[in-house]
């Protein structure tokens, strides 16, 4: 989100007689900057899940024109879902 944004769109609301849009704006403005300013610091960081599907290049070349179907390309592919704890702080 660009706070800048906000800015321009509130004082934009305010010239134009919009005074119920212009606070809407500047409330969330406001929520926006607590958040900068205090909601981040308390978070872990987290890494996301990688998925990753794995086929020799023969596999492939045969899915893609086709030569192989669906079933046989399941049997012969692997999948490994990865995940990972949060971050220490």
């Amino acid at each position: 989100m660009d706070v800048e944004l906000f800015v321009k769109l509130g004082r934009a609301f305010a010239a134009a007689g919009k005074n119920d849009e212009a606070r809407k704006v500047n409330d969330r403005l406001e929520q926006l900057r607590l958040y900068l300013r205090d909601g981040a610091r308390g978070q872990a960081s987290v890494v996301p899940a990688r998925l990753i599907l794995s086929a020799p290049k023969r596999l492939l070349d045969l899915a893609g024109s086709e030569k192989v179907t669906f079933e046989e390309f399941k049997k012969q592919a692997s999948v490994e879902y990865l995940t990972f704890p949060p971050a220490a702080k």
